[in-house]
């Protein structure tokens, strides 16, 4: 994993809700924009991918909501990506296709050997 620096992150994130409100849509803008601008690849669910499991034209209220997020599987969701593309050949393909391996070369290996960086 990455080094964290967590209380630098939460004291950002504090001065940014100070000066305008957070909703969830602006937070996942921030998140998108700041991952773009330093190169890293995201994936993220939310209300609205939970919502999409539900009978059309239903949707979570609040509480709902609240007790979806509080679920030991949507706390599990981050680390089985993870799992999933370490398990894959992706990053290992991206490499390759970026002309900077070779299969021939045998140090291309499955992309078990990476890690990932997960937060619930």
């Amino acid at each position: 994993m990455y080094p964290s620096n967590d209380s630098w992150a939460e004291g950002r994130v504090a001065e940014l809700a100070a000066r305008e409100e957070l909703t969830p849509q602006r937070s996942l803008d921030l998140l998108l924009e700041l991952a773009s601008h330093a190169g890293i690849t995201v994936a993220c669910w939310g209300r609205d991918t939970a919502d999409q499991g539900l009978p059309e034209g239903r949707r979570l209220t609040d509480g709902e909501w609240e007790r979806v997020r509080a679920s030991g599987s949507w706390g599990d969701l981050s680390q089985e990506a993870c799992s999933r593309v370490a398990a894959s050949e992706t990053i290992g393909n991206a490499i390759v296709e970026a002309g900077l391996d070779s299969p021939e070369g045998g140090s291309a290996g499955p992309s078990h050997r990476y890690f990932c960086t997960s937060k619930p």
